[in-house]
């Protein structure tokens, strides 16, 4: 693949001072078929390198913008928990949309690739710990409570980390 500048001396020798597409692949050292696709690339779009395709959703507007508001709102979300919540909203999806789906649809539709969504849930991890303190705080004052309600969980087989209820 030739540079823009490259391509752009093509097109002007062709196009500008009409010397024909075999000679300026000749002059330039390219294959003439190299000249001739610039230079209808030029006449159709105005460029001389294609801007690629335009790329089309699958997927209906409002399931993106759901996703993707779900997402910001929650960053340490399961997969799990957004195909219930999109189970919820959307019920006429009939077939749903599988975890690899979700997946896919962050990645490429929504571009939100495995490194963001991350980051974004180790820096939301200190502030969501927090608040879940603060809401047991109210209830559970001394550390007898708290290993009631761990040895109960622990039977429930429900893991509760006993680091993160310490007040």
């Amino acid at each position: 693949m030739y540079s823009a500048d490259f391509r752009w001396r093509a097109v002007v020798l062709h196009y500008a001072y009409s010397v024909p597409c075999e000679r300026v692949a000749r002059i330039l050292g390219i294959a003439g078929r190299s000249v001739r696709r610039s230079y209808e690339l030029f006449k159709s779009t105005g460029h001389v390198i294609g801007g690629g395709r335009v790329k089309k959703h699958k997927y209906a507007p409002k399931l993106l913008q759901f996703i993707s508001g779900n997402v910001k709102e929650h960053p340490t979300f399961y997969v799990e928990e957004l195909q219930a919540e999109l189970q919820n909203q959307f019920a006429q999806l009939r077939t749903g949309l599988s975890a690899s789906t979700l997946l896919r649809v962050l990645r490429f539709e929504i571009k939100l690739s495995r490194k963001v969504l991350e980051r974004r849930a180790r820096e939301a991890a200190p502030l969501e710990i927090e608040a879940f303190r603060t809401k047991l705080r109210c209830w559970y004052r001394y550390p007898e409570q708290l290993a009631k309600i761990y040895i109960h969980a622990f039977f429930l087989n429900v893991t509760l980390e006993l680091s993160l209820l310490v007040v």
